[in-house]
């Protein structure tokens, strides 16, 4: 008897993990360290209408993340990228790929309790250039990068916080930045399994290039809606701060994209 009240007291922590882990819905712009299982894929595309200057950009991303063991991650970002002028006195329009993004996560701290989580993440990041230079803007730098950095997430069953930390290094250029997010998500919906919850999300992106002593910082308010295996995400990205002509000089974005674990 003993034993099988070890083993139910068991399977109910790891049931309400489970449940933790897909009421909280992930970022939407930003990353997070908590990672749903080994052999698991996620499928994902975030497309994004984003204004820039006297430009407008239609950038539609596939995404893919693998998970060979329950701690690691591997994925890669191919973008689609669409842009034109406001302006007759611009360019012409133009589209094509824009820049491969290679990534590893690795997650080194997890602390469990009861209803509550904290994980903490090593991410690498490569940048393949392929498309052309968005000027001004983190759409499409159109250079080799590498990137590392530190995510940690905290969630329980009322709320989640997710925050990054990081250092992008462009190869022979001196735009190097130190990338700071952070995001909050609040769930609407009573924690159930299968997963079904609706979350409000607010996330803030900011960038500061030492060199330029430029600095930015954008905000993103979304909702996302969560069904199962499924995710349906959408928001909007307004600037807050601009210190300089030379970092992002965003209008507002929309951005609407769905995920799929298999």
């Amino acid at each position: 008897m003993k034993y099988f009240l070890v083993r139910l007291g068991i399977l109910m922590f790891m049931t309400l993990f489970n449940i933790l882990a897909q009421a909280q819905g992930p970022p939407i712009t930003i990353d997070k360290p908590i990672m749903l299982g080994a052999k698991s894929l996620t499928l994902q595309s975030l497309s994004e209408y984003r204004e820039v200057g006297e430009r407008a950009y239609f950038v539609t991303p596939f995404k893919a993340f693998y998970l060979p063991t329950s701690n690691m991650s591997v994925g890669v970002r191919i973008p689609f990228i669409m842009g034109k002028s406001k302006t007759e006195t611009l360019t012409e329009p133009f589209s094509g790929l824009g820049d491969i993004q290679l990534s590893y996560k690795y997650q080194f701290l997890r602390k469990d309790q009861m209803g509550k989580t904290f994980r903490v993440s090593a991410k690498l990041m490569q940048n393949i250039a392929v498309g052309e230079t968005i000027s001004n803007s983190d759409l499409n730098f159109g250079q080799h990068q590498t990137y590392l950095g530190l995510v940690g997430g905290y969630e329980t069953l009322k709320h989640g916080i997710s925050s990054e930390l990081g250092y992008r290094l462009v190869h022979r250029s001196n735009r190097h930045m130190l990338h700071a997010n952070l995001g909050f998500g609040l769930p609407l919906l009573k924690p159930v399994y299968p997963s079904k919850q609706l979350n409000i999300m607010f996330e803030y992106s900011s960038v500061y290039m030492p060199q330029q002593d430029a600095f930015a910082l954008n905000y993103v308010q979304g909702v996302q809606f969560v069904k199962g295996a499924f995710i349906i995400e959408g928001g909007a990205r307004l600037p807050l701060v601009r210190s300089a002509v030379d970092i992002d000089q965003m209008n507002f974005g929309l951005l609407l994209g769905i995920r799929y674990l298999i």
